[in-house]
This record gives C-alpha cells, structure tokens and sequence, in this order.
C-alpha cells in the first residue's frame, strides 16, 4: 500500500476534532465548491484509520473533518466537488430527505455532532477512546457498522443527551455532488449556556452598566462644576 494513496474501502477513515485540530477549524456557508483531502488521519484502530484528517475547500484555509460514511470509498490525497450543509437544515446532506429532512434524520446529525465535540475532549485522545467514537459515528447512519468495541456505549449515550441543550452552529456537512466520496462534518455541537447562567450573565452586564454610568457622571460632575446665577 503506498503511503501517500489508499482506498478508504478497506481502510475506514473518520477524522477527529482534536485538541489541537479545533486551531485548523473553518466554518462554511451552505454552498458548493471542491473538497481537497490532503492530509493522512493519525491513528488505527481495529485494523482501521481514524483520527484526524486536513482537507481544504477551494484551496483556502486547511481544516478537519471526520467522515461519518462508512460505505463509501475516499482517497487521500484526492479532491472532489461537494456541496455544504449546515444543521437543521440539511439542504444537501446524505442521510437526508430533500427539501425537508424528517425530524429523526436532524437528530442523527445532531447526535454525530455531539459526539465530535466528545472526540476534542482530552480524555478521548487515544486510538482506543478516539476509535470507539468513530465507529458510533459510523453506527448513527449505518445501524449494520460493526461494533469492536465500546461504540454502543457512545451511541446509548448521545441518544440519551437533550438536543435543546447543544449549539449545533458551528457543524458544516460536506456531501459529494458528483462522486462516491465519503460525507464529512467539520466543526462540532457545543454544550449551550443554560437559561440560568444566561441570566447571570445579563445581570452582571446591566450591573456594570450601572456602575460604569455613574463613574461617567461623577467624571462630568468633577469637570463640570454647579455654575451660579447671579441675580
């Protein structure tokens, strides 16, 4: 097998959102344009590759993506057209009816997304614990996936997460318009502030608000003295 070219059909690739990856990240508009994959994911695990990917779109910025196709073919290096697609509505998505994908079908990708956000996480930084996402990923659209591992344990638990609790902002899905590459998502869910601390947060901002507008006014008192009249 050489090094720099390998077929994604024996060899099942997903990429990780890592630690370090979430410095490459890129978020895209909806819209279509040429995926280059350029670089190689880092780790194996049951005899597969996953771990984080580099890709491009257009030739700008390098970001990462996973795949989360297991039944297609990709290679890497290679580029394809593809179209994106962002979280809920999933305009050009794979897994996804058109024009209006189905409420179980945003929810799959809502879960995907949630689990990328557990592949940053630095307790998931091993080939095991980065494996065992992938392979729920993989899981998630293709229920016949092979389970090596602990990736039912990450399937139960995402399912079980509050939707509404997670920002899914920051996802881009890059589907293939004219190939049988992989789908890929960059980007990854994030926990949303709660209603409470949200409140907090105001709160704190009106306070110094405040605090700020009678600084400024005992600033223009001291500049600007009581002028008398004189009658």
């Amino acid at each position: 097998m050489e090094a720099h070219t390998m077929k994604f059909r024996n060899v099942k690739f997903c990429s990780l959102i890592a630690v370090l990856g979430f410095a490459l990240l890129a978020v895209m508009p909806a819209s279509a344009g040429t995926l280059n994959m350029t670089g190689l994911p880092g780790f194996t695990y049951n005899g597969v590759y996953v771990g984080q990917a580099v890709g491009n779109l257009n030739g700008g910025t390098p970001f990462t993506l996973v795949c989360n196709d297991y039944l297609d073919t990709t290679y890497i290096p290679s580029s394809f057209n593809v179209n994106v697609s962002t979280i809920p509505t999933l305009a050009y998505a794979m897994y996804a009816t058109h024009p209006t994908p189905t409420n179980a079908q945003v929810e799959t990708y809502e879960w995907a997304a949630i689990l990328l956000w557990q592949m940053g996480q630095p307790g998931n930084q091993t080939a095991g614990g980065i494996g065992s996402l992938n392979y729920a990923i993989w899981n998630l659209f293709n229920p016949a996936v092979p389970d090596p591992g602990s990736s039912s344990t990450w399937v139960t638990w995402v399912q079980g997460q509050n939707l509404a609790e997670w920002d899914y902002s920051g996802v881009s899905i890059y589907t293939p318009s004219d190939s049988h590459n992989q789908e890929f998502m960059s980007g990854s869910a994030n926990p949303a502030p709660e209603p409470a601390n949200m409140s907090l947060i105001g709160f704190g901002l009106l306070g110094m608000g405040i605090v700020g507008r009678r600084r400024l006014q005992r600033k223009a008192a001291a500049y600007h003295p009581t002028l008398y009249q004189i009658k």
